[in-house]
């Protein structure tokens, strides 16, 4: 289904009764905007607004804007920042070119609706998707990690994805805002786990200028006892160009000849593991090859801000638990972050499972890891049995029969 639906002048008319909610603030805002409306405007919901706002841009043939996300992580008098600059392209309903850079590094996503790649121009790094993605889904495939959150609020709104306005607990219409000196709309979704403002021009059709994501109430909780921690991230939306002409030559994409296929190196099952050796919590040194012809081993790799590990790890350390003792080692691969963190939340949430700490991602690098959580499997031969991206409600049972698989496979063998 095209998700760039038209719509036409029905919602342009929607739009000037259900900009601001109140009778009196959508008779202002349409003047802001150049529209004339009746004396008493029908009342809306917010969820109604924005709808009529995703709607008003359905019929979109093409779309170019500039991106400047940041995060802000805060422990104490502890500041950790990041900065990432990017350029989206969308054309149709499936073409898009999203090119991110931070520093030194930089990560493009291409798309012509039927190859999709992952290029990482400094490393020379591609990856070619197996499967084809929507659109939607493809453009959260990066930056990920604190950005999650917007990236994934953002493509849902411009691909008409009505989840991101059913899944929030409650949607308001707050004061109008500036950015810069441009007075914005202003929307508050409350979800679950993190609280986002959705700021848009006040202009006809009006369209996302600036997106405010804190995911601070989320770290307060039991996990995160003590550590006093805020998280908050944003992007800065430019450049706005509806309908413009872009060639279609730049959704496709031709691998370098000296760039590296991530494809060729990442695991697959039936091969071998890549060997590793990581620290645990006491400070010693754990080796995949320690366990050739002894154990299968399971990596679960995940990080404390991780909304999906959070859910899969209390699944994991069940399964371990239940498998005590069997031969079979299990073990938490936390992904750069400091190791009181990564400590405080094992010990409040009563997961047993050992910890290893890949700080500077190597190990995941090497593994393939393009989200997480992300699970393997390695039976005592050291050669991969099974993989598992992400989070499902029947992980455990999976899991669980997963290794069960790779243990009676190497007793099969030792008989």
């Amino acid at each position: 289904m095209n998700r760039f639906h038209f719509w036409g002048s029905v919602i342009l008319a929607a739009l000037t009764a259900v900009l601001c909610g109140g009778t009196s603030a959508a008779q202002d805002t349409a003047t802001a905007i150049g529209l004339n409306l009746p004396d008493k405007a029908p009342e809306s919901s917010p969820a109604e607004q924005v709808s009529a706002i995703m709607q008003s841009m359905a019929d979109l043939k093409s779309l170019s804007f500039e991106l400047l996300l940041k995060s802000k992580l805060t422990r104490g008098d502890q500041i950790r920042e990041t900065a990432i600059n990017g350029s989206a392209r969308l054309k149709g309903q499936d073409k898009l070119r999203l090119e991110l850079r931070s520093g030194n590094e930089e990560v493009w996503l291409i798309s012509d609706g039927n190859v999709q790649w992952v290029y990482m121009p400094p490393a020379k790094r591609y990856l070619k998707l197996g499967e084809v993605l929507p659109r939607a889904e493809f453009m959260c495939k990066a930056p990920g990690g604190p950005f999650e959150a917007l990236t994934t609020w953002l493509a849902d709104f411009l691909h008409g994805n009505l989840v991101m306005l059913n899944q929030a607990k409650e949607i308001r219409r707050l004061p109008d805002e500036p950015v810069g000196s441009e007075m914005c709309l202003v929307y508050e979704f409350i979800y679950d786990r993190f609280t986002l403002r959705a700021l848009f021009t006040r202009q006809n059709p009006p369209v996302p200028r600036r997106l405010e994501a804190d995911m601070s109430a989320d770290l307060q909780d039991s996990t995160h006892g003590g550590l006093n921690l805020r998280l908050t991230a944003s992007t800065e939306i430019t450049g706005w160009q509806p309908n413009v002409d872009i060639a279609d030559d730049l959704f496709s994409f031709t691998p370098p000849p000296d760039a590296r296929e991530e494809g060729a190196t990442k695991i697959k099952v039936g091969e071998d593991a890549p060997d590793f050796s990581l620290p645990n919590a006491s400070g010693q040194t754990v080796r995949l090859a320690d366990f050739k012809g002894k154990k299968s081993v399971v990596l679960d790799f995940w990080a404390s801000w991780c909304g999906p590990c959070r859910m899969a790890m209390p699944k994991v350390n069940a399964v371990a638990n239940a498998l005590k003792d069997e031969p079979v080692a299990f073990y938490a691969v936390n992904l750069q972050e400091t190791e009181d963190i990564a400590k405080r939340f094992i010990e409040k949430n009563a997961i047993t499972l050992p910890v290893l700490y890949d700080r500077d991602g190597t190990v995941a690098r090497n593994y393939g890891v393009e989200g997480i959580p992300f699970l393997v499997v390695i039976d005592a031969n050291g050669k991969v049995a099974w993989i598992h991206n992400g989070y499902s409600e029947d992980l455990e049972k999976t899991l669980a029969q997963a290794v069960r698989k790779a243990i009676g496979q190497q007793e099969q063998i030792k008989k």
